[in-house]
């Protein structure tokens, strides 16, 4: 899902720190989900410790934790997920398993031990909440592209958390969280419109492009609509936040987003999820 990019950006960013920063210790750097009816999928690197000595970070294998153990707990049944090699996702390798499915209403804790360090984290898995329609227009900055569109009426009663991911087809091997793709019903409208913008991959910068909001006529782009929890909302509003004011989305300002992991930095979200595609312009 390639969501990753706040933390990237702080591990490489750790190499940069001027000499007179403290000496840091390696941290472990987890970035986790678990949809309604799907499989958790987490990724785990360690970070780069700021030190006042040269460090090389080009060899990123060097901080790919390929032997970790990592334990997923429903409440009543846990499970340890295996580690395989992914081209999916960067970085390309993922842990996961088979014997557990998400499922809307439950808890799920995470735990995360390498090398003498542990991370946990904690998250709630809501229902999912369907868009209502699906639509483009044409872009009044871009001549001859478009702007995807979406309504969903949001549930009345509760506090309710939104995050678009989008992937391209032929440019994202999987979802990218979408630009300013992080919403909360209270800042929405009533039925809730929003724009649905391209996201940032690591492995493929061009996706980017120079309008976020824009996309060619005759692509396929698929959306996955996600509601989630209140910490997992504050994560990814903060992460929207620092990548809308770095000067170069790769390498955000010095904010740090709501990492929802103990012991560690990363996240670890539930999410209710429905999925879409949509032919641009067609």
């Amino acid at each position: 899902m390639k969501k990753h990019l706040a933390l990237v950006a702080l591990i490489l960013a750790a190499a940069c720190t001027p000499s007179w920063q403290p000496e840091g210790e390696e941290r472990l750097v987890v970035e986790g989900w678990i949809d309604a009816g799907g499989f958790p999928i987490v990724m785990v690197t360690t970070s780069v410790p700021t030190s006042t000595e040269y460090q090389n970070i080009d060899n990123q294998k060097n901080h790919l934790a390929r032997h970790a153990k990592i334990t997923v707990s429903d409440g009543e049944n846990s499970v340890i997920l295996t580690g395989m090699d992914n081209k999916k996702y960067f970085p390309p390798y993922i842990y996961t398993t088979a014997d557990m499915r998400g499922v809307a209403g439950k808890a799920y804790t995470l735990k995360v031990e390498l090398s003498g360090m542990t991370a946990t984290a904690r998250t709630t898995l809501p229902s999912a909440v369907a868009l209502d329609s699906l639509w483009c227009v044409p872009s009044p900055d871009d001549r001859g592209k478009y702007n995807i569109k979406a309504s969903f009426r949001d549930p009345e009663g509760s506090d309710d958390y939104y995050r678009l991911f989008v992937k391209v087809a032929g440019k994202d091997s999987s979802y990218v969280a979408s630009y300013m793709g992080c919403h909360k019903d209270s800042n929405l409208g009533r039925p809730a419109e929003l724009s649905i913008m391209r996201g940032l991959s690591v492995n493929n910068q061009s996706s980017w492009e120079w309008n976020p909001a824009s996309f060619e006529k005759g692509e396929e782009v698929k959306v996955r609509f996600c509601t989630m929890d209140a910490e997992s909302y504050s994560f990814w509003d903060s992460y929207d936040r620092v990548v809308s004011l770095s000067a170069v989305a790769l390498f955000p300002s010095s904010y740090n987003p709501a990492y929802n992991v103990t012991g560690g930095i990363g996240y670890w979200c539930g999410y209710g999820a429905s999925k879409y595609t949509i032919r641009v312009g067609e």
